[in-house]
């Protein structure tokens, strides 16, 4: 009997791992840093962000912005020429004036 309320122990600590896990990843693509700040890779030349957190692209399309795990075709970036970027926002175009005047392109 013992070995049963051992079992049934290990069995409710694991459940609460995995609901802990999900709470805790859930909170880390809506606050980050628990303070509301995301880091993004900004690619200056496209203006396009990308959020490694929630593994999606946002880029401006004419004059909204939209947003997928993949870019369009029309939208090129060079990977490895990005900077690093934190906003306390989890949409980046609302900062994207700000950003854009710090990194401009050809930076």
């Amino acid at each position: 009997m013992a070995r049963a309320g051992w079992l049934s122990a290990m069995v409710i600590a694991g459940s609460l791992l995995v609901m802990g896990a999900a709470g805790c990843e859930t909170e880390h693509v809506y606050g980050v840093y628990g303070n509301g700040d995301y880091d993004y890779f900004y690619y200056p030349e496209a203006e396009v962000y990308y959020a490694p957190s929630v593994n999606l692209y946002y880029w401006r399309d004419h004059d909204s912005w939209r947003h997928d795990r993949v870019l369009p075709r029309s939208v090129r970036i060079e990977r490895d020429r990005h900077v690093d970027v934190r906003l306390h926002t989890n949409q980046p175009w609302t900062m994207h004036d700000q950003v854009r005047r710090e990194h401009p392109r050809n930076h």
